[in-house]
């Protein structure tokens, strides 16, 4: 692990590679940041905070849509590491060490590349257990890490891992077969929540009280509608409050379902952002 760590080429990579955001990126953000401001009729706090969330909203989905790639390509080969397991459980004896990885670098999807990319770096000159640790470096999966890790273990012992493949390999067939049974409710549950939050809620007690505030009471006593016209402010000022509050507790709900928890923080920005500005819309729309 060590020697990978340290390699000057990865080193030089990192460095030749910063990180940057793209410009159209910020610049939709100051735009979004600005054009809230200016469209919020709210108190100054209210407007401000509307504004920071709106500017944070793009970046916040670039964020949740590179995650959302990952995890795929993560959960694609979580997938594949069951056969993996089970193909070297049955591999004959007798065969080079390096034999299986020349023959899985053969095979379709994400391990066959990351097992193509160890077959370049032994045909490269690169010792095997080199290879094997860049594998386990360039793995996000705890469970690939821990399947290559096995693999490694076999080269530096030299011994027979075939019952540790084969229990190993097992025991993630039953958790799959557990996790894609409940996978479809929490998705619904998800999705539901993102959805409630983001645009119903707001839009239903914009409707309500867009209700309330048409309703004619001018005409019957002015002292009645000289309080509503007071009050009224205060109310849509509370509301967007309890808003906020809502996303907060939403984010950290769905963060947590997912196991998470650092991601709470953008669930919010964004299901703040949409909440707030829909409630706005439709203020804007006379229905406030």
């Amino acid at each position: 692990m060590g020697a990978w760590k340290n390699d000057p080429m990865q080193k030089l990579k990192t460095i030749s590679n910063p990180k940057k955001e793209p410009v159209e990126l910020l610049a939709l953000s100051v735009a979004l940041g600005i054009a809230s401001f200016c469209f919020v009729k709210s108190q100054v706090y209210l407007k401000i905070a509307i504004s920071l969330a709106a500017m944070v909203f793009p970046f916040a989905i670039r964020h949740l849509i590179k995650e959302y790639r990952e995890d795929k390509s993560v959960g694609e080969m979580e997938l594949e590491i069951p056969n993996l397991l089970l193909s070297l459980s049955s591999k004959p004896k007798g065969l080079p060490f390096e034999y299986p990885i020349f023959e899985l670098s053969k095979t379709q999807g994400m391990l066959g590349k990351k097992f193509l990319e160890a077959k370049r770096q032994i045909d490269l000159g690169f010792s095997t257990e080199y290879a094997i640790l860049a594998m386990i470096e360039s793995c996000k999966s705890h469970i690939a890490k821990r399947a290559i890790g096995l693999i490694l273990d076999e080269y530096r012992t030299g011994g027979d891992y075939k019952q540790a493949y084969l229990s190993f390999g097992s025991d993630l067939l039953q958790i799959q077969k557990l996790q894609s049974e409940n996978a479809t409710a929490n998705i619904m549950q998800k999705y539901t929540l993102l959805a409630s939050i983001g645009v119903l809620i707001p839009s239903i007690i914009a409707i309500l009280i867009g209700f309330v505030s048409g309703i004619g009471f001018s005409n019957s006593d002015p002292l009645v509608a000289n309080a509503k016209n007071e009050i009224l402010p205060s109310i849509v000022a509370a509301i967007q409050i309890y808003l906020i509050l809502l996303a907060g507790i939403g984010s950290a709900i769905i963060a947590l379902q997912e196991g998470k928890l650092k991601k709470a923080p953008i669930y919010f920005c964004i299901l703040s952002a949409c909440s707030l500005l829909i409630f706005n819309l439709l203020g804007r729309m006379q229905l406030v």
